[in-house]
């Protein structure tokens, strides 16, 4: 793994992937906060090919939204930009 500052290079790509989301997720909403991370997550942290990241992504929010607003009934955030 290529090192980036004493670091390993993923491991500071995950870090400020990880930074971002936890900003955007109150100001842009769960749903494209999420699409969002884990669509950066997959490209550049474990370079996934794009159509497979965005399968991924697309079905596995999708999911954990299901799960999350549905079935253990968390209200989860829409977004202040949005509104």
């Amino acid at each position: 793994v290529p090192r980036l500052w004493g670091m390993p290079r993923k491991m500071v790509l995950g870090l400020a992937v990880l930074i971002v989301y936890g900003w955007l997720f109150e100001k842009i909403g769960y749903f494209l906060s999420t699409c969002l991370f884990m669509l950066c997550w997959q490209l550049f942290v474990e370079r996934e090919k794009t159509l497979k990241a965005l399968v991924i992504t697309v079905l596995s929010a999708a999911v954990l939204y299901t799960l999350f607003q549905y079935l253990l009934g968390f209200q989860l955030p829409q977004g202040t930009w949005f509104q």
